[in-house]
């Protein structure tokens, strides 16, 4: 998720830097030798002339170089600035709407991670073992909301919340054991008892 926000944060940058009020002006004021409104699509010569100006690729276009070389693209040749612009195009599509959208508001945390559905599971299994009797997830989860030193999240949570919860825990679990078996998460190893 970091590396999504990273590339839509440079989007912006990139889409700000080019509608600046000096790369407006450069655009319309000839300040790269162009000058003037887009001349009628039938004045070849224009045209020819605004082409070699803008699809020169100098020195202090790295990423230009850097993206041409990647893909074997000759950047003299505007088909591959068109093959260039649609590869980018697609791969970028998902994060189009994120930029016009702008940022996303910061929202409350997230109180239900990981490590307390693992802890979940380890109270809830505990108690299971202990039992005399077969007891089904809903009881025991009744059960441990009446445990004194239990964390305030399992006693504020319903009781089929927490079954619920129980359940992704268990799926997440099973995920990590297939990943690798012999080595446990960090988040599985326990720092202090219920």
């Amino acid at each position: 998720m970091a590396r999504r926000n990273d590339v839509q944060k440079r989007l912006r940058g990139a889409i700000k830097a080019h509608t600046s009020p000096l790369a407006a002006s450069l655009r319309k004021g000839g300040g790269l030798g162009i000058g003037g409104p887009i001349p009628p699509f039938e004045h070849h010569e224009a045209w020819a002339q605004r082409a070699r100006l803008l699809f020169h690729v100098g020195r202090s276009d790295k990423a230009l170089v850097k993206a041409f070389d990647a893909f074997g693209l000759d950047p003299r040749d505007p088909i591959s600035w068109g093959t260039l612009l649609r590869a980018m195009a697609m791969v970028l599509e998902p994060e189009f709407d994120a930029v016009a959208e702008g940022p996303k508001k910061k929202g409350a945390k997230k109180k239900w991670v990981a490590s307390m559905r693992f802890e979940l599971v380890r109270a809830v299994d505990r108690i299971q073992r202990e039992s005399a009797e077969r007891i089904f997830d809903e009881k025991a989860c009744e059960e441990l909301k009446s445990q004194s030193g239990i964390p305030p999240l399992f006693v504020a949570t319903g009781t089929e919340a927490l079954v619920k919860q129980l359940s992704l825990g268990r799926q997440q679990l099973r995920r990590l054991a297939e990943r690798s078996p012999q080595n446990p998460p960090a988040a599985l190893k326990r720092k202090k008892k219920l």
